[in-house]
């Protein structure tokens, strides 16, 4: 699998032995495939069941659907980076448009801003279409063209934004609503509570938001291996 640009999925860069990170957690935790497997356990069972919609572009997708739902208009520059072709980065800016974006200068969406803020008013369904599409876009840029991607499939001159909402399966579209009302149960009260300068970096190696000066993790959304979404009552985590 050949990396485009930026950091690779946390999988790809563990099956690496020549990657830091991959000694790093060998040196302290032992076999990776162990410490997943702690983890896994001490999380308890699912409670948001998978489907048959690929567990990895559902965990990029509920990321960016997390990031919505704190913000109306959140940084889409990371989608941007996988939209290496002039028809992608056209549909990619009708799609903003399409979510109520305000497109100034080069920039699509905010990075910074004052929180807790009001999330996306744009209907949810068509949200979390639109976040299986920025989570295609993302792996597009992270790992580049792979065999049965959607995006694939596209004609290059003809993409448009409906196209890029169409690509996402029903049972996907189910599943993430599911995530959703989740989060917006156990995760959006502990949010509410942090005023200040918020952030929501456009990297996958980090997610955080920060408050008061302060990097509150998302752990409960991790962004570093989008994996089958594992949702506990009082937690949402996926490795």
């Amino acid at each position: 699998m050949t990396i485009i640009s930026g950091w690779p999925a946390l999988t790809v860069a563990l099956s690496n032995r020549a990657l830091p990170v991959r000694l790093f957690i060998q040196e302290r935790f032992g076999r990776w495939q162990d410490l997943q497997a702690r983890y896994r356990e001490s999380v308890g069972s699912l409670v948001v069941s998978g489907s048959q919609a690929n567990p990895g572009t559902i965990g990029s997708a509920f990321d960016w659907m997390v990031r919505f739902m704190v913000h109306p208009s959140p940084d889409l520059r990371l989608a941007l980076l996988g939209a290496r072709t002039p028809p992608l980065r056209h549909a990619l800016h009708e799609l903003a448009r399409t979510l109520n974006y305000s497109e100034s200068g080069g920039s699509v969406g905010a990075f910074r801003f004052t929180g807790p803020a009001a999330g996306s008013e744009a209907d949810h369904q068509l949200v979390a279409r639109a976040c299986w599409a920025l989570a295609l876009l993302t792996d597009l840029y992270r790992v580049g063209p792979t065999p049965g991607s959607p995006l694939m499939a596209l004609a290059p001159r003809s993409i448009t934004a409906e196209k890029l909402l169409d690509l996402a399966p029903p049972a996907a579209l189910d599943e993430l609503q599911t995530l959703r009302a989740f989060a917006k149960q156990s995760l959006l009260p502990s949010l509410s509570t942090r005023h200040g300068a918020w952030a929501l970096p456009p990297s996958r190696s980090t997610c955080s938001v920060l408050s008061q000066d302060q990097s509150l993790p998302l752990r409960h959304v991790s962004a570093l291996q989008p994996r089958a979404p594992i949702v506990r009552p009082d937690r949402a985590h996926r490795w």
